[in-house]
């Protein structure tokens, strides 16, 4: 099930915030004129978890379209996910919402209601195929389903820039390039090593459209088809994580982003700032920092202590570091001090274990040498699936790699 606030269909609350539920499931709706609603678009079809739907319905009265009238959405069959579930009718009398379908498999239904009538919406949902390309709306985001206990999510280097969707005026607007490439780079050397591919997310529209690494506001500025798309792109990567959850009890999500920082090296992001980072072990040690991080799991199930798992002999920053990867933090690289360092951003907060569950997460972020040249590209992803691999074998007690014969 999963576990995010947003994820949950509401319909107990569109109900009873519009009516009182009685028996059979039926509503007893407020008073006033009798209205009139017909669907328009989006039904039926079949779709995999976490995919969307657009149902959109018209509202008459009298026979006329009308317009201002409140239409209330609500899922009545299944666990999916509503972006609006209150709407208001435009001039021609239409009102639509985001319907993303929820990973359970077989009919899920929507309502719509209005005063005196409600029509339903209905969907097929299928669990999707392992490795296959899934794309939402208009192809702005992109499911590789898989089946390793590894997430990768590359959301900063999409070139979309659709006119339906107005450039954000705020917030960081360049691309990380060469970012997608290099994710999909690392799912292949994964998947050499294990003969199993990991999930992987990717967001296509440009950050002027779309920055999915930040909370609604800031990553949409509040253009409507861009929060269709940030609710996607989430829901998608939370449907991985609940698969990897799952399948393994536990997992590691790797945010895969790009930087222009002066010192040439790999930072890798665990929700903790870099003035911490700068403090003694003995300050990194202490319980808050553990628990406000996005490996907060692995920090109360491992041996080691937080410092150790950051930047001690064992973490990821030193893993690549024997592999000829300069990265921070690590043993050989443990504090930023006055450098620039990232540390963190939403997707890390939203899909980390800090506010629960087993799934992990790790922000990576690259510099321009690194990522840069195809040669370069390429020879780092054989040498942090390497990595990778060493690490949740370590500290997950998972064994990835294929048994040669």
């Amino acid at each position: 099930m999963l576990k995010r606030a947003l994820r949950s269909s509401l319909i107990g609350a569109v109900l009873v915030a519009y009516g009182a539920v009685t028996g059979a499931g039926q509503v007893a709706l407020a008073q006033g004129p009798a209205l009139q609603i017909e669907k328009v678009a989006g039904d039926g079809g079949t779709g995999i978890f976490g995919s969307s739907r657009t149902p959109t319905v018209r509202v008459k009265n009298a026979g006329k379209p009308a317009a201002n009238v409140e239409v209330r959405f609500a899922v009545v069959d299944g666990v999916g996910t509503l972006v609006d579930t209150v709407v208001v009718t435009g001039k021609d009398g239409t009102a639509s919402t985001l319907w993303l379908l929820g990973a359970v498999e077989g009919k899920q239904v929507l309502r719509a209601i209005v005063r005196g009538d409600s029509v339903e919406f209905s969907a097929t949902a299928t669990a999707p195929v392992v490795g296959e390309s899934y794309l939402g709306r208009n192809d702005y985001i992109e499911y590789i389903p898989g089946e390793l206990p590894i997430i990768l999510s590359s959301p900063h280097d999409g070139a979309l820039r659709p006119q339906e969707i107005p450039d954000r005026t705020e917030g960081t607007l360049a691309r990380d390039l060469n970012t997608q490439d290099l994710t999909r780079r690392i799912a292949r050397a994964l998947e050499q090593r294990t003969g199993k591919k990991p999930h992987v997310v990717f967001n296509h529209l440009h950050r002027r459209k779309l920055d999915p690494n930040r909370s609604i506001p800031e990553a949409t500025n509040g253009y409507l088809y861009s929060i269709y798309a940030w609710y996607e792109y989430h829901t998608w990567l939370d449907i991985a994580g609940d698969k990897a959850a799952a399948d393994y009890s536990r997992g590691l999500h790797l945010d895969i982003h790009g930087h222009s920082h002066p010192v040439q090296r790999v930072e890798l992001g665990y929700m903790v700032r870099g003035n911490v980072l700068n403090q003694s072990d003995e300050e990194l040690n202490k319980d808050t920092h553990a628990n406000r991080s996005s490996i907060r799991n692995l920090a109360s199930t491992s041996p080691l202590t937080f410092a150790e798992l950051l930047r001690g002999e064992e973490s990821l920053g030193e893993m690549l570091v024997k592999r000829g990867i300069r990265a921070i933090p690590s043993k050989s690289d443990p504090r930023p001090g006055d450098e620039p360092y990232f540390s963190h951003g939403y997707t890390l907060i939203r899909h980390g274990s800090r506010d629960g569950g087993t799934i992990d997460a790790i922000m990576l972020e690259h510099n321009r040498e690194l990522r840069s040249a195809e040669e370069n590209r390429d020879a780092y992803a054989n040498e942090l699936a390497d990595a990778i691999l060493e690490f949740m074998a370590k500290h997950y007690g998972i064994e990835l790699r294929r048994v040669a014969n």
